[in-house]
């Protein structure tokens, strides 16, 4: 990689020293493994021992996994031994604990908007689109038209230079924007991160080589055109090897781009030098075997192009076309020379291979990297599910266009022609990735919302609920001087976990048909213990099972007392429960005819009280399905003197009390439309009442989401990966999500507050109906949970949930889901015995689990015994192989002694 490291060189000079004349910000290099002892890292057992941790090191860490690598004060030299636990890996002294704006380079890609990045999505596809076209067309002209139809008034030449121009002028544009923001960077006197400068390094260089693929291009069509027959003249011959020599280093970088973002694990598998340690940190040198593909490359490039099989045929005139004749009756005798055909069919199927290789490496590290945390990886998922979204259709028509333009009747002189010439569509599509990728890496100065610090704290999330206000406290203190930070809500991992079963709760709670318009059914927790209020007496054993599932609902909270409301005309269900402190508020999801009849109704109805104006576009518009069923026969008016009756009770506080307000599907859609009217009807502050739903649909406009934002602004939907409900119903512009995202999956992810670029290149196919059912969701948090015991575990994640295995009505909510007392200690015996109890998962959990750590613990504790890792594949696994897999897993536990203090607190 010396072309590599003298780039760096440049940058030094450009843009990475100071204006100044002081000597540039060092850029650390990462330590190499041989020099690097790894420390013993003492597990974390206690809240104390986390706050603590945090305390004496801030660890260098965020969501774009690019922040600086400097020493934390004090300094590891004058650091006391006992306080060095986490000395190994790289830590910070800036005031946020991952970077300071104000000193450290940004790029684009950490503060991209939602609008650019639609801009660059929809420019990709646009560009892949018209290149797939010009694919089509060349392939059938070159089937179906005579030998000469393309030399024939120079009809591909003048196609290649007017496409070829364009092209040209856009990376003409784009290098200047580089050196404008390298020029910027250097005036601010900014600090370059090593990631970032490699990054910026890599993008720069592939900046060039298109730039010189590109004038090669044109200089090839450009000389053919204004010297007459000269199509397999030297001078073609050799601008077209210098051509295949830039597509040679394009796919170089390719391949490294490809490999940067595979974790940099030492022999053990633990991070080298930073926890987020990817091969982007490494020395250049991890990458030195990749040259030997492009050192024969380029000898199979020399072999092709020194031998000349081409030749004009006896009698053939060429000429200029401003010269009298316009070549048409030139004629050239292509592939008499059978080693010159077999070479080029070599150096064809070699370009294949790279680029299959480049696609099997990206494809290879997003599934190594996906068994990791997300948020230590945050920002290798994200470029490597966008280097997918941006180079994987250029990859494919790479491929297509070979095979098309060149293998097809190799020995012709229309396949030759397009190899010396230039393959238009390539050069399109490649304009686009580099146009794209260097936009993307762009230095950038930040503003208001697009601070990446800020972003980076909002999307912290807390475990327990007592735990909510410490680490509002830590987050508040993060960021000094900024108070936007206390009025921005903390997603609850406790509060998800409680009102998911509330949500779970009213599908079955007295599911019989209401004899009136709307029943109104009260009780307290005695009548739940004890199982009155049953329509039904003859089902004893089901209202028994009913009573406990609220028993257990109330208990969470310590509710007294609940009401059902139930709607029968539109066949609306809410179940209110409260106590003097917190009031929960539970929707029904799409359960019956009606219900579908209005998730159907998807045309706008406007949202009471009619304000703004629709042709000022600042009118608030709901689905008019969903509106139909929170007003029918005055439900909301029901539901809104339900909650003021409770909040005027006797040794209510107003200030204090807590609503919650949930919802599974269309129970999340009224949850809320019911949000919204509780914090207006019941004069409530904007800390009171909070939303949480479960795969809801969008509710209204962008009109309606802004002016929701300001009511309700403690608003969470969770979202199960790829939910085709919380995907579709966008209609086009016509709806948009108010609140904030959570997204879930089965691999154990858990994602707070994504950005829209996460959201966007998170999404693949069309989404899964499976994966909006109930019982999804529930795997999906119970993966949660047991990936914190695996290598994909956060960093507060283990802690988190033997926390919540201290509350006992929590216990007894994990229990339902397979994670009990006796799931938890397999768990911690199982972490602590590292690499080998890995592999006892792997062998628990069968084939799938060997990349998807969250699926092992699951299987080989039987959490997720009901369906396979594939959410849309719902067949049972063979519950006698789970405990044969969970007796495996004990046996190789009793190899070793494990202190029992810790299962001991839990219990």
């Amino acid at each position: 990689m010396l072309a590599e490291r003298i780039m760096y060189k440049l940058f030094d000079a450009l843009a990475f020293s100071s204006p100044s004349g002081a000597p540039p910000p060092s850029i650390p290099a990462a330590p190499a493994s041989t020099q690097q002892k790894p420390a013993q890292v003492r597990p974390l057992n206690t809240t104390a021992d986390v706050e603590s941790a945090q305390t004496e090191t801030q660890l260098q860490l965020d969501s774009s996994g690019m922040g600086k690598q400097t020493s934390s004060h004090p300094s590891a030299a004058h650091k006391p031994p006992e306080e060095d636990t986490l000395s190994h890996l790289s830590t910070s002294s800036s005031f946020s604990g991952h970077y300071n704006p104000r000193d450290d380079v940004i790029l684009t890609l950490e503060t991209i908007s939602s609008r650019e990045t639609r801009g660059l999505l929809f420019h990709i596809k646009v560009t892949t689109t018209a290149a797939t076209v010009l694919l089509v067309l060349l392939t059938i002209l070159k089937l179906s038209k005579p030998e000469n139809y393309f030399t024939c008034r120079h009809r591909l030449v003048l196609l290649n230079l007017i496409v070829g121009a364009l092209c040209l002028a856009g990376m003409l544009y784009c290098c200047a924007i580089r050196a404008l923001s390298l020029w910027w960077a250097r005036k601010m006197n900014r600090h370059w991160a090593r990631r970032r400068a490699y990054i910026v390094t890599l993008t720069t260089l592939e900046l060039t080589v298109t730039t010189l693929n590109l004038i090669f291009f044109l200089s090839a069509n450009a000389y053919v055109l204004a010297t007459g027959c000269t199509w397999f003249s030297n001078t073609v011959r050799w601008l077209s090897f210098a051509q295949w020599t830039c597509w040679n280093t394009l796919f170089l970088f390719l391949l490294v781009l490809a490999s940067n973002t595979q974790p940099w694990l030492d022999k053990q598998g633990k991070p080298i030098g930073r926890l987020d340690a990817t091969l982007a940190d490494a020395p250049v040198t991890v990458h030195a075997s990749k040259l030997i593909l492009w050192v024969v490359y380029e000898a199979l490039l020399i072999t092709a192009f020194v031998y000349k099989p081409h030749k004009l045929a006896p009698g053939a005139i060429g000429q200029a076309p401003w010269q009298g004749s316009p070549c048409d009756t030139a004629h050239f005798i292509c592939g008499s020379d059978p080693v010159n055909t077999a070479v080029v069919a070599v150096l064809v199927s070699i370009t294949l291979f790279y680029l299959l290789v480049s696609l099997l490496t990206t494809i290879k590290s997003l599934r190594r990297v996906m068994r990791l945390p997300y948020q230590d990886y945050r920002m290798a998922n994200v470029a490597l599910r966008l280097q997918l979204k941006l180079r994987g259709p250029g990859v494919a028509l790479f491929i297509a266009s070979l095979i098309c333009l060149c293998l097809i009747r190799l020995g012709s002189c229309r396949s030759f022609l397009f190899i010396w010439l230039g393959l238009l569509p390539m050069q399109l599509v490649q304009t686009t990735i580099a146009a794209v990728a260097s936009h993307i890496s762009n230095p950038r100065c930040m503003q208001g919302k697009d601070d990446p610090v800020l972003q980076v704290w909002l999307q912290e999330h807390a475990w327990c609920e007592r735990d909510m206000e410490r680490r509002k406290a830590i987050r508040r203190s993060s960021v000094p001087g900024n108070q936007s930070l206390d009025n921005e809500p903390m997603f609850c991992f406790e509060t998800a976990l409680k009102m998911f079963y509330w949500s779970s709760l009213v599908y079955t709670f007295q599911e019989i048909s209401p004899a009136e318009e709307t029943t109104v059914m009260n009780g307290n927790s005695a009548d739940a213990k004890a199982g009155d209020g049953q329509a039904e007496d003859s089902k004893a054993v089901d209202a028994a099972a009913e009573a406990r599932s609220l028993d257990l609902a109330m208990s969470l909270y310590q509710l007294q007392h609940f009401e059902l409301i139930w709607e029968k005309k539109l066949d609306t269900k809410c179940l209110v429960a409260w106590n003097n402190n917190v009031v929960v508020l539970s929707f029904r999801g799409t359960a019956s005819m009606a219900n579908a009849c209005a998730d159907i109704k998807f045309w706008w109805a406007a949202h009471p009280p009619k304000r703004g104006r629709l042709c000022m576009l600042n009118r608030p518009m709901v689905h008019s399905g969903f509106l139909d069923s929170w007003l029918a026969n005055g439900l909301n008016l029901r539901v809104v003197e339900c909650i003021n009756r409770v909040l005027n009770g006797k040794g209510v506080d107003r200030l204090a009390i807590k609503v919650l307000v949930t919802g599974h599907s269309l129970g999340g859609a009224l949850a809320t439309l019911a949000a919204y009217d509780i914090r207006k009807g019941c004069n409530l502050g904007a800390h009171n009442v909070v939303c949480l739903t479960f795969g809801a649909p969008r509710t209204g406009n962008h009109a309606f989401a802004w002016d929701y934002n300001k009511i309700v602004p403690h608003t969470w939907h969770v979202i199960n990966d790829q939910d085709l409900v919380t995907r579709k119903g966008k209609v086009f512009i016509m709806y948009k999500r108010p609140g904030q995202r959570v997204l879930i999956s089965r691999l154990g992810d858990l994602i707070v507050r994504p950005s829209w670029i996460e959201v966007s290149i998170r999404q693949r196919g069309g989404g899964s109906v499976a994966m909006h059912l109930l019982m999804n969701y529930k795997a999906a948090l119970a993966a949660v949970c047991t990936a914190q015991f695996t290598k994909k575990g956060s960093r507060r994640g283990m802690q988190g949930v033997l926390d919540l295995m201290l509350d006992e009505p929590v216990r007894k909510l994990l229990a339902l889901a397979g994670i009990d007392h006796d799931t938890v200690q397999r768990l911690q015996r199982l972490a602590k015995l590292g690499k080998r109890g890995r592999k006892a998962l792997a062998r628990a959990g069968g084939k799938h689990a060997k990349w998807c750590p969250a699926h092992a613990a699951a299987a080989a504790m039987g959490v997720s015994s009901d369906h396979t890792w594939k959410p849309t594949r719902l067949r049972r696994l063979d519950e006698a192989a789970a405990d044969a897999a969970v007796a495996a897993a004990d046996e190789s536990l009793e190899l070793e002694d494990f202190p029992e203090a810790e299962a001991e607190r839990v219990a």
